[in-house]
């Protein structure tokens, strides 16, 4: 009885049904964002988001307690004009790595309610498809970085 328990056990975790409560779908690397330009309360976050996990798994949104609204947006330049779009989601596939970068991906900060210090680490959120959230922190860099 104790073996087949066992069996049972090990297929389910296999099959990716049950998993370490502790276990987070995504890594967020070496995330940071500019201070606004004087005036501003908007701002972009950067980082590397990579899936540790053994299947596909999508963003939907992010948050951050110093902003009204985080969004997902890219940026692109299509017949010589810059475009920034926002996106509804983004999926990593098992194993993949995306970077967040500017004039790429980013993750916009809108309405933010403080002011930002150099140095600071910002609190943010990745929302995922799944009910998840993947917390992170940003450090504040000058606006010339």
């Amino acid at each position: 009885m104790y073996r087949l328990s066992y069996i049972a056990l090990a297929i389910a975790a296999f099959l990716g049904l049950i998993a370490p409560a502790s276990a987070a779908s995504l890594n967020v690397l070496d995330a940071w964002l500019r201070i606004p330009p004087p005036g501003s309360d908007v701002t972009a976050v950067y980082c590397t988001v990579r899936n540790v996990s053994p299947h596909a798994v999508t963003v939907t949104g992010a948050a951050a307690p110093a902003a009204a609204m985080a969004m997902i947006h890219e940026s692109t330049i299509t017949d010589g004009k810059a475009r920034m779009r926002m996106r509804d989601s983004i999926v990593l596939a098992a194993g993949q790595s995306i970077v967040f970068a500017p004039d790429g991906l980013h993750l916009m900060l809108h309405g933010l309610n403080r002011k930002l210090f150099v140095g600071e680490k910002l609190p943010v959120m990745l929302l995922l498809s799944s009910g998840e959230k993947i917390a992170f922190t940003a450090t504040v860099r000058p606006l010339t970085q």
